[in-house]
């Protein structure tokens, strides 16, 4: 189970290794051919800073080695409580977001 506010290990094709990162946000969207309801999280990386949106399925709990190999950038989480206000549609996969 994937909570909110949880740091999280991020492992997907589009990425060259798992990441590491926190938990901003939990949403649950249809898919628009089935119908069927999935969750899916916003996910801030620690090394930029920047988002991910993926199904909850492709998160597992970091190890101390993976928290170590992948260290929280300050500069890139200067703006940390900032508002989220982009559109969240569904996707199977993980997909990079912007807060727009």
């Amino acid at each position: 189970m994937v909570r909110l506010g949880s740091i999280q290990k991020l492992s997907a094709s589009l990425l060259q290794r798992a990441r590491v990162g926190k938990v901003v946000k939990k949403v649950v969207r249809s898919h628009p051919e089935t119908g069927e309801k999935q969750e899916l999280c916003i996910f801030k990386q620690h090394y930029n800073g920047s988002f991910l949106l993926a199904p909850t399925e492709f998160f597992a709990p970091p190890t101390k080695e993976d928290k170590k190999r992948d260290k929280r950038n300050a500069s890139a989480w200067r703006n940390e409580h900032q508002s989220l206000t982009g559109e969240i549609s569904y996707t199977p996969i993980p997909v990079q977001w912007f807060n727009l």
